[in-house]
């Protein structure tokens, strides 16, 4: 069984992303499908699919492609995929924070808000503030 979830999806997307892999394997859950569908809009992963294993099988397994950009060499759309390693209250980000990590960080922060999952611009958008999750670049 898996303790952290999203742990073990960044760690297979980077070592995906390393071995320029197409098609990442992981198990269906909810929470990483609010998550794909993220990415999908900024355009970090191409999309998704599910299917079942085995007919009458009740584990699903999501298959995600990958994005990659440039017509003879492949480069991955995905740089850099962190997520914040203390669960304390220090990862709370005020509208603050937000605002001046935008201003100095050009990739992508998530942030699990009262209404949800939402990037950064979005958080700022709506004036909510919210825990840290990860960022992408």
């Amino acid at each position: 069984m898996i303790k952290d979830l999203f742990s073990d999806v960044f760690a297979r997307i980077k070592n995906a992303v390393i071995k320029k892999h197409k098609i990442v394997y992981i198990e269906y859950n909810e929470k990483i499908i609010t998550f794909l569908k993220l990415l999908i809009t900024k355009g970090y992963i191409s999309h998704y699919d599910y299917y079942v294993k085995k007919y009458g099988d009740s584990n699903k397994i999501l298959k995600i492609y990958l994005s990659y950009t440039g017509q003879w060499i492949k480069i991955p759309t995905i740089n850099l995929l962190k997520k914040e390693k203390k669960s304390s209250t220090s990862n709370f980000l005020t509208l603050t924070k937000i605002s001046k990590n935008i201003k100095t960080f050009q990739g992508l922060y998530v942030i699990s808000t009262t209404s949800g999952i939402m990037t950064s611009s979005e958080a700022l958008k709506f004036k909510k503030g919210g825990k840290f999750l990860f960022y992408i670049n």
